[in-house]
């Protein structure tokens, strides 16, 4: 019974008090102004924070100063026969070691006549002796090796502009005018960079994510003029024509898979260098992985590693190149990218040979410089490729056809 009277006469509802509305205006108001501003900023979001910190200080700090000072491209070899007597010998990441440096040319029979010496980046920094990595600029700059840079030679970079930046406001005037006359003086007798901790004024200009008085704060201040204005000048991407082949410190992003959806605007693409993560130093000098959307990651851990998307792009083609849809159009004709050499556990498969990259085989030897790495004594007409040293890092690539 008590049950029928409760269908029959069910319980009032209360009404909600007035004092709770507010509240869940509150509520409201608080969601529509997250879903604003994630609305507004994701674009944003969505670029590599390297990236989007240079544009944030050059558009909106009117202090924002070049230290980078890029150079972007660079090629050279242009009327070079790879099947003559002058090689090309390319090293990545010697990090300082440059004794070893010294021994695997040595080992090579180099000739500075016959031979280019090509450097992938990372030249300084990690050994555990500053003047080893000063040791290893100079002696590259006095061979006049080729070479890209790191990112390891990048920070080197930013610390010294921007201690020549700001030096003026600590060194006297007669200082600053020896300093200009003398190409080999250094920021070593600056006082104002033996300090402990960084000038007051300066504590929040410093480069962002750099931490005063490191490895690469303590080569840059020490790097003679000569040295710095040299590695400066290394650019970002080197291509071999002749070889059909590009370099570059961290890598390069392929283009887009025939068969993704934006493959057909990566037709339109006629460089790799005209690719827009390609466009950004953070792919060429950072790039370890890829999460979502293609977006370069320096985290290893991170993501997809680039080689593995780079590799299935190169898989894709060579199902397609042999045909005559427009797939396979796209596939050709065929060239060579080359990186700086990681760790053996960070290095990228190398695709099966081809006959593009059959000229990169006899006439370029791959080397890495660490002590890890044996070295063999080899014949002048003998060289090191992808097929016999598992730390090549020479990926083939595809380009679009010039249709």
């Amino acid at each position: 019974m008590d049950s029928e009277k409760q269908l029959l006469h069910p319980t009032p509802t209360t009404k909600p008090s007035s004092s709770s509305l507010p509240s869940k205006r509150n509520i409201l108001f608080v969601i529509f102004t997250s879903v604003l501003v994630l609305t507004c900023f994701y674009p944003a979001l969505k670029q590599p924070f390297h990236h989007r910190h240079h544009q944030e200080l050059s558009l909106n700090n009117p202090d924002r100063h070049d230290y980078d000072k890029y150079v972007w491209h660079k090629s050279i070899l242009s009327d070079w026969d790879p099947n003559s007597d002058h090689r090309l010998l390319v090293f990545g990441d010697i990090h300082g070691m440059v004794a070893s440096f010294k021994e695997l040319l040595n080992k090579l029979n180099y000739d500075p006549k016959l031979d280019t010496v090509l450097l992938v980046g990372d030249l300084a920094a990690k050994h555990p002796r500053i003047q080893a990595s000063l040791d290893t600029i100079r002696y590259c700059r006095e061979l006049k090796v080729e070479g890209v840079r790191g990112n390891h030679d990048e920070y080197i970079i930013i610390w010294r502009n921007w201690m020549e930046t700001h030096r003026e406001n600590f060194v006297a005037s007669h200082n600053l005018l020896a300093y200009h006359d003398d190409d080999h003086a250094n920021l070593e007798s600056d006082f104002w960079l033996q300090a402990a901790q960084p000038p007051q004024e300066l504590k929040k200009k410093l480069p962002n994510g750099m931490d005063w008085g490191t490895q690469h704060f303590e080569i840059a201040r020490r790097l003679p003029k000569i040295d710095f204005h040299w590695l400066m000048e290394r650019s970002l991407t080197i291509h071999v024509s002749p070889l059909r082949t590009y370099f570059a410190h961290a890598g390069l992003l392929p283009w887009v898979p025939p068969n993704e959806p934006k493959a057909e605007a990566a037709v339109k693409v006629m460089s790799l260098l005209e690719l827009q993560e390609n466009k950004d130093p953070y792919t060429l000098l950072e790039m370890r992985g890829l999460k979502k959307g293609r977006r370069p990651t320096k985290k290893g851990n991170r993501g997809k590693p680039w080689y593995k998307y780079w590799n299935k792009t190169m898989r894709q083609c060579n199902e397609t190149s042999s045909s005559d849809s427009e797939a396979g159009a796209w596939c050709e004709p065929r060239s060579t990218s080359c990186m700086g050499i990681g760790p053996a556990g960070d290095s990228p498969s190398s695709p099966g040979p081809s006959a593009s990259t059959a000229a990169a085989s006899t006439a370029v030897s791959f080397l890495h410089s660490s002590l890890a790495s044996p070295v063999r004594r080899l014949p002048r007409n003998t060289s090191i490729n992808s097929s016999n040293l598992s730390l090549s890092n020479c990926l083939t690539t595809m380009p679009p056809s010039s249709k």
